[in-house]
């Protein structure tokens, strides 16, 4: 079975019975000479394949992947001065056996902040820099456009940054937080910003409340940006698809809104209730056009544009946390529980604008055509939570660590399901809820030496968690740590 699997399937799939196969080292180097100076360095490199959800291709969501990287660290702090650099370089293909897939990336980051301390107030100034620079052309035609980019490409972002905390109001019950950031990519070249507001105020010695107001923007996406690829698709007439990134797309953003409230019950009991609600807009997605004759290698083609766009979808999540921090002697127990939903707005199934001809019926079936309507999104749980617990059953020799959880049951729709042909039967997925108990076992045979043994799904419960994925059943880890 696993020979006509792999004859079936080629190269896109070299092992199907193997979900995971990876190596991988890292070493640390730690030295401070002195209270005032710290440095450190981190190396490592990995070489893996996998085989996992990334992309849809009408027979599956499974793809194999594989990445080989390695990467260099530093760090080094100075009194309040901090500066930290990192490199990282390697080879990656997202579809094994897929042309267009492959690249070579190396990503840069560097930070410099400094604190400064006043009595009770704290500021922390600084700069961040990342540059992420991916590179297809060893591995595809850049004159055919078999690539995803089809030449070496960037983003990157210069982003200063800053940090308030001051705790001296109301006799230091009160404390605020300010944060703020302003990223300045090289696409979209306007400055993006992002702020987080947030207040505690100490009713008493047992109960405490904060509320939180933030905005986050997500970093251009690498793919939306400079996608560039040509795809002969039909005969008579002569048609291709025409892939094409966005230099200008607004950058996804969520603002968030917090309300937290603590109380110690007991001594050795506290209670935490969250509510949270946030919005999040300027989705992008690459979308079916009008189309338009032209001439290409000296052939005369009927011309689908697949192009980058911002898209009018708009979801607002909101829910609850309620949590349980519990200690017994060497028994410290933690239950929490969370309830969710998300409402989606303008959510419209179709990729297609009101002129593109790879559609049905484009004029009704288009990417505006469910602009007003509202509706509650199903491809979440709407509850999930659980019971983590540690004891420390020998003191300082043997530690025995359960983590429980579980959540409810959600369905997934899949592309197929908008073919007509499939709907309701091909391409949904409802993903059974269920309870799952991990436990780990911890021995220390000298002070900084111990082996371990991790049970992941003690009870083998053998159901996938993702639409059309494996299913995962009970799971062995073992190893030995120590540290010099």
């Amino acid at each position: 079975d696993t020979i006509l699997k792999r004859n079936a399937l080629g190269n896109a799939y070299p092992s199907p019975e193997q979900s995971m196969q990876k190596y991988g080292y890292n070493a640390f180097l730690h030295y401070t000479p002195n209270e005032n100076l710290q440095m450190r360095l981190s190396l490592g490199a990995q070489d893996s394949r996998v085989q996992k959800a990334y992309s849809e291709n009408f027979a599956t969501p499974l793809t194999t992947s594989t990445s080989q990287s390695r990467y260099a660290d530093i760090f080094v702090q100075y009194n309040r001065l901090r500066a930290q650099i990192s490199y990282q370089q390697g080879t990656q293909e997202e579809g094994l056996g897929v042309l267009g897939q492959k690249w070579d990336f190396t990503t840069l980051d560097g930070v410099v902040s400094y604190d400064i301390r006043i009595k009770k107030a704290s500021l922390e100034v600084g700069t961040n820099f990342r540059e992420g620079i991916y590179d297809d052309t060893p591995y595809v035609d850049v004159v055919a456009k078999t690539g995803q980019f089809n030449g070496r490409r960037n983003i990157g972002t210069i982003a200063p940054f800053l940090r308030f905390d001051y705790a001296g109001l109301l006799q230091g019950k009160l404390r605020l937080t300010t944060a703020l950031r302003v990223d300045i990519f090289n696409y979209p070249d306007k400055p993006n910003l992002s702020y987080n507001f947030s207040a505690s105020y100490k009713i008493n010695e047992y109960n405490l409340i904060r509320i939180v107001y933030a905005r986050a923007n997500r970093s251009a996406n690498i793919l939306f940006t400079y996608a560039d690829r040509f795809l002969e698709v039909g005969q008579n007439p002569l048609t291709a698809i025409e892939l094409s990134g966005n230099k200008n797309l607004k950058l996804l953003k969520m603002n968030m809104f917090e309300l937290g409230y603590r109380s110690i019950l007991r001594e050795n009991l506290q209670l935490n209730i969250e509510a949270f609600y946030n919005t999040t807009q300027n989705y992008a997605n690459f979308l079916y056009g009008d189309a338009y004759t032209g001439t290409v290698n000296n052939k005369n083609y009927l011309i689908q544009p697949f192009a980058t766009y911002n898209i009018p979808l708009v979801t607002r999540q909101f829910g609850a946390t309620v949590s349980l921090n519990w200690l017994l002697d060497k028994l410290n127990i933690r239950p929490y529980l969370t309830y969710q939903q998300m409402q989606l707005r303008n959510s419209s199934p179709y990729n297609n604008t009101e002129k593109a001809i790879f559609a049905t019926n484009p004029a009704e079936n288009n990417i505006n055509s469910f602009v007003g309507k509202k509706e509650v999104d199903t491809g979440m749980p709407t509850l999930f939570g659980g019971v983590t617990a540690n004891y420390e059953a020998i003191p300082r020799k043997l530690y025995l660590n359960l983590n429980t959880y579980f959540f409810t049951s959600y369905k997934y729709y899949a592309y197929q399901n908008l073919d007509a042909r499939y709907k309701d039967k091909a391409g949904v997925d409802k993903i059974a809820g269920k309870p799952l108990v991990n436990l780990k076992v911890n021995f220390q045979i000298v002070p900084n030496t111990s082996l371990y043994l991790n049970i992941r799904n003690v009870f083998n419960q053998r159901t996938n968690e993702f639409f059309n994925a494996d299913s995962t059943g009970i799971y062995f880890f073992g190893g030995l740590h120590f540290e010099l």
